[in-house]
């Protein structure tokens, strides 16, 4: 796995949270300091995968009280170049959001996030962040530019049920389109 020299410095501290939840399930992992992190994994089959990990949070000013977001900062060379998510040999890309009021991963549909511009803001609802804490994972239906968008909140134990869940609902979509 490569990495070229413009991709962003990551939270090291995140993306080694992010691993070690997933535990023997990883496979290998390139190198932690950077996004997106590059990732292959055993279970549930042998994939591998560009993490766009983010925190995520509920600032104050502009959002909604009961929303949560991360911004979506990957590398754009020029200014008003567009950003998309690398899916390029055989990786699978994956938004992923960190919320540490609640120790929940959020997972985006990449695919419905295409050719967006700077700091480009994904939303989460409060509430299906709390009710992922009961179950393995909660669901929320988003409205996007490119179609209708699950959006996936799992406890931090529960991650690679969320990964499982957003490559079936992937694999569901490329079926039925």
């Amino acid at each position: 796995m490569t990495r070229s020299r413009s991709t962003f410095k990551a939270s090291k501290t995140l993306n080694e949270y992010f691993v070690s939840r997933l535990g023997e399930a990883v496979k290998r992992v390139d190198d932690i300091n950077y996004r997106p992190l590059l990732l292959e994994l055993r279970k549930p089959s042998p994939l591998k995968f560009r993490v766009y990990l983010f925190n995520c949070g509920n600032p104050p000013g502009g959002r909604p009280i009961d929303e949560y977001k991360v911004v979506l900062n990957v590398d754009q060379k020029k200014k008003n170049e567009l950003g998309n998510f690398d899916f390029s040999d055989g990786f699978f890309a994956l938004i992923v959001g960190y919320v540490k009021d609640y120790d929940v991963f959020v997972f985006w549909d990449a695919t419905k996030h295409k050719n967006f511009g700077r700091n480009k803001n994904l939303q989460v609802k409060t509430e299906t962040i709390v009710r992922a804490l009961l179950t393995p994972f909660e669901t929320q239906i988003r409205n996007t530019n490119s179609g209708t968008e699950i959006v996936i909140a799992a406890r931090s134990e529960r991650i690679l049920d969320a990964i499982k869940e957003r490559m079936r609902l992937i694999y569901k979509e490329l079926l039925e389109g």
